[in-house]
């Protein structure tokens, strides 16, 4: 009985340490054009919105950055578009580098609600892929 115990425990610890290595082989990646990137909204005094985003792709991609800042107002339990940036507006992508960080700055009208909405993206010669984020801030 106890040798059938002790078999039945090496299986086991020799079956997980089998599967172990390839839990740790999952590519953590977003995606083939995107590495790692991270959006985020704050709110400063007097109005002002800061939309900040940062992007990495490796291999580095032809062109990468925010592809659309969208920003909404929050009116009469509505939210109405209020200021739309994109991938052609200054600051907001670079050509040919691995990484890329800015912050757009928005101002708005102290004690509205706003959601902004940051579609990061990178393009290369394998193709073209984008992440998006919604983010809700009060302006002080």
């Amino acid at each position: 009985m106890y040798k059938r115990i002790i078999s039945s425990v090496l299986v086991l610890f020799l079956t997980c340490s089998l599967i172990t290595p390839t839990a740790f082989a999952i590519d953590t990646r977003a995606s083939l054009q995107i590495s790692y990137y991270e959006t985020d909204v704050t709110a400063g005094t007097n109005g002002k919105i800061d939309c900040e985003y940062h992007i990495i792709s490796v291999p580095q991609a032809d062109i990468l950055g925010a592809e659309n800042i969208s920003i909404y107002i929050l009116i009469n339990n509505h939210w109405v578009l209020s200021k739309d940036y994109d991938r052609f507006d200054a600051g907001m992508t670079i050509n040919n580098y691995p990484t890329y960080d800015n912050t757009i700055t928005y101002y708005g009208t102290t004690g509205m609600d706003y959601k902004v909405v940051i579609t990061v993206f990178a393009e290369d010669a394998d193709g073209y892929d984008s992440r998006t984020q919604t983010h809700y801030v009060t302006a002080k």
